[in-house]
C-alpha cells in the first residue's frame, strides 16, 4: 500500500474506534442472541485469545519470554490472560499492584 492510503485507513480506523465496553456489548449481544452456553463461551474465548497471541506482533513478545506459540494450551492461555487482566485492572487503578 501506499503511504496517502496507509494514512487515510488509520485516519478511518481511529475516528471509528470503539471503547472496551461498546465492544464488550456487541459480543455480550453476539453471546445472548445466539443463546451460547457457557462451556461454549468459554472455548470461544480460549481459541481468540490464541488466535490475538499468535499473531505477529504478541508472538514476537511470548517468544520474547521464552514462551513457544505452538505450546498454547489452555491452561497456559488462562494463565496469560489472568497476567494480562491484572495488569490492565491494575493500570486502570482497580487494583493495587
Amino acid at each position: 500500500m501506499n503511504k496517502k492510503l496507509d494514512k487515510d485507513i488509520f485516519k478511518f480506523l481511529e475516528q471509528h474506534k470503539q471503547s472496551l465496553d461498546d465492544i464488550q456489548q456487541h459480543i455480550y449481544d453476539v453471546i445472548i442472541i445466539n443463546r451460547l452456553k457457557n462451556h461454549e463461551v468459554a472455548a470461544m474465548f480460549t481459541s481468540l485469545m490464541r488466535q490475538i497471541m499468535t499473531t505477529e506482533h504478541n508472538a514476537k513478545l511470548l517468544d520474547s519470554l521464552g514462551l513457544d506459540v505452538g505450546k498454547l494450551n489452555p491452561e497456559v492461555l488462562a494463565k496469560i490472560q489472568q497476567i494480562l487482566t491484572e495488569e490492565w485492572l491494575a493500570e486502570q487503578g482497580y487494583l493495587d499492584k
